[in-house]
């Protein structure tokens, strides 16, 4: 196996994008040289697209991840989950979300084995997963359960912006509602933690309000205030919090 790390790549949706991205994905030139790429899916779905994906490179279906060679071949893990005739392209249904789901689940216990440095999922289909009798809001929820995280977030990076959520798929009634002192706290704590293990030190951090211009600092008479004010929660952490506002 080469030097280079492995990273898991989840084939998401067998009836959606995700086999056709992570085929054009693994044959980058920059994603060989970075890492070993290993597509966590089904062969059969892989080998569907393969002449819309414009990829003409060898397929390898290894066992393990120890097994890959990082030789510029698709390596796949194929689970072996898909019946092609239940699963036509672009339709949803139970047993696409099912194989998507046993993808996302193997891909968190080969990493917790250390048998891969890290996993990249392709998209899910939340219909699809439900009809499959998973009620998961996405792929931060099935981490959290899976790798038994009390606390989390989903954190966006783009460049040397990262954001952290409050809330991720839900409504706008919802969303509201989940806007708590004791959560928003809970994120500040995650957002000064992720950003130590990217090497930020003592991290600048801006909490965006909710409201108009956060509140007009409480002249708005809103039910849904967080009590949180201006650097309140600076003790938390190794860094510095300030209180954003919306326009």
């Amino acid at each position: 196996m080469a030097s280079r790390p492995v990273v898991g790549i989840t084939m998401g949706d067998p009836a959606g994008i995700g086999p056709e991205i992570c085929l054009r994905t693994v044959v980058d030139p920059r994603v060989q040289r970075a890492a070993v790429p290993v597509i966590i899916g089904d062969g059969g779905a892989l080998e569907r697209v393969r002449r819309v994906s414009r990829v003409t490179r060898r397929m390898r279906t290894i066992a393990s991840p120890g097994e890959a060679r990082g030789d510029g071949a698709v390596e796949v893990l194929d689970l072996k989950n898909v019946d092609l005739g239940a699963c036509p392209p672009g339709m949803v249904s139970a047993a696409a979300g099912r194989a998507a789901v046993e993808y996302v689940f193997k891909s968190i216990e080969l990493a917790m084995a250390g048998q891969i440095a890290a996993a990249v999922t392709a998209p899910l289909n939340k219909e699809a997963m439900r009809l499959a009798g998973f009620p998961f809001d996405g792929h931060t929820e099935i981490y959290a359960q899976k790798t038994g995280t009390k606390d989390y977030s989903m954190m966006l990076v783009v460049g040397r912006l990262r954001a952290l959520h409050d809330s991720t798929h839900v409504s706008l009634r919802e969303a509201v509602e989940r806007v708590t002192r004791e959560r928003v706290l809970t994120v500040i704590r995650l957002a000064g933690v992720a950003a130590e293990m990217l090497g930020v030190r003592a991290p600048r951090i801006g909490v965006a309000g909710l409201n108009p211009h956060a509140g007009e600092g409480g002249s708005r008479r809103t039910p849904s205030s967080t009590g949180l004010g201006g650097g309140s929660s600076t003790s938390l952490l190794p860094c510095t919090t300030t209180r954003g506002t919306s326009h």
